[in-house]
């Protein structure tokens, strides 16, 4: 059976996963919540619980989990919140997502953070998906929601930059206008810099893709990293990115150290 206040639910019969209730494989409590492929390669569905809270107040929502034959976590699970108004469906409900995991030092994953409940919720549905895995298995446990503190007010500078070289550029004549502009952003104390798109490719309409295509940590990276390491920034960066034969269009993140924080490629 399910548990009081819990429930487990898929789209369709077809996308079910095996859900169960593991005593052997807890981490805390009497037992963790389980989903499994069983094989099946579209499996799709969630574990949910519902909780009472008052909206207008910020929570602390934190889960434990941990898996095995997943391809990606990023894919395999995801941790929805969806703040529940009296009236409303939870598709026209505002939602939001738990995407910070730590790995626990007992193999376990902690998924955390601190929300905003919107003025008019009543309820947090908290949705545990498990999905795509064929051969995949996740336990479920250590599910918390508590009310804590609003976190401090913190103020941030934002910096755009509107740039575009003469045509026709060189890459040699974009990097130098480009340190340019991360120095007058880095002057203002900026702690987000967000360039424009296409960096390797602006100026340059005669020449094609392939011939201006650069590796990820090629020589554009290689400038926005020494320049957010030097005035303490975060940069967003955009570039024409050679994989291999592929090329690809490239947004990425520079956090303040100079490392690369993330990337989105495009797939349209």
């Amino acid at each position: 059976g399910v548990p009081d206040g819990w429930y487990a639910s898929a789209p369709r019969p077809a996308l079910r996963p095996r859900f169960g209730l593991d005593e052997g494989g807890r981490r805390s409590g009497r037992w963790a919540a389980t989903a499994a492929g069983a094989g099946n390669p579209l499996c799709f569905g969630k574990w949910g619980q519902i909780v009472p809270l008052a909206g207008g107040r910020h929570y602390r929502v934190s889960v434990v989990f941990r898996h095995e034959g997943l391809e990606s976590v990023g894919v395999n699970v995801l941790i929805a919140l969806v703040w529940q108004v009296p009236g409303k469906s939870n598709r026209d409900c505002s939602t939001d997502h738990l995407e910070q995991f730590r790995l626990l030092p007992d193999g376990w994953t902690l998924a955390e953070g601190v929300f905003a409940a919107p003025r008019g919720c009543t309820a947090l549905d908290l949705e545990l998906y498990f999905r795509f895995a064929p051969q995949g298995t996740v336990w479920w446990d250590s599910v918390s929601v508590e009310e804590v503190a609003a976190p401090a007010a913190r103020t941030v500078t934002l910096a755009t930059a509107r740039w575009r070289p003469d045509d026709p550029s060189t890459p040699d004549r974009n990097l130098e206008e480009l340190s340019d502009v991360l120095d007058k952003a880095g002057h203002l104390g900026s702690d987000l810099v967000c360039l424009p798109e296409m960096l390797n490719k602006a100026g340059m309409r005669h020449l094609p893709y392939e011939e201006i295509a650069e590796d990820l940590h090629g020589p554009t990276f290689q400038l926005l990293s020494r320049k957010s390491r030097q005035y303490r920034m975060y940069t967003v960066g955009c570039i024409y990115e050679r994989d291999g034969d592929f090329i690809f269009n490239t947004a990425f993140l520079v956090d303040r150290a100079g490392d690369l924080a993330g990337t989105s490629r495009k797939v349209h």
